[in-house]
């Protein structure tokens, strides 16, 4: 990003700092500009699948992280959420199933790889290519 291995250090020092959502939605805005103000084919539309994506990865990979798996039921249900409201606290489960944990881990395993496709191929348009 940087001129210079020293101002890359200061940058990774705030990035150690944030969290994921901190990070995506930064990564997301720089994107954003390049494809704003740089003569690139890549279309705000396509930054979008990408933010999606992202939160999409982010939310199942929350699921399972904070599920509260020392409750399950003898039917397979954890509770994955609790949410408090002016009528009460509500909470949510969900029955996981090998099929879908698998679609899940897959689904966040792939997610890097498609995010490392798109900055490859907007850095190259940026940077003299197609």
């Amino acid at each position: 990003m940087m001129r210079s291995g020293d101002q890359d250090d200061r940058i990774y020092i705030f990035l150690s700092e944030m969290m994921y959502q901190g990070k995506s939605k930064a990564l997301i805005n720089l994107y954003g500009q390049i494809i704003e103000h740089c003569d690139v084919k890549i279309t705000h539309e396509d930054l979008t699948k990408i933010e999606k994506r992202l939160q999409e990865a982010a939310r199942i990979r929350n699921e399972y992280a904070h599920a509260h798996w020392q409750d399950i039921s003898f039917n397979g249900f954890v509770r994955v959420k609790t949410r408090p409201n002016k009528k009460g606290v509500f909470q949510k489960y969900r029955l996981f199933d090998i099929e879908q944990l698998e679609k899940d881990m897959y689904f966040i395993m792939e997610t890097p790889s498609i995010l490392g496709e798109f900055d490859e191929n907007l850095m190259y348009q940026l940077h003299g290519g197609v």
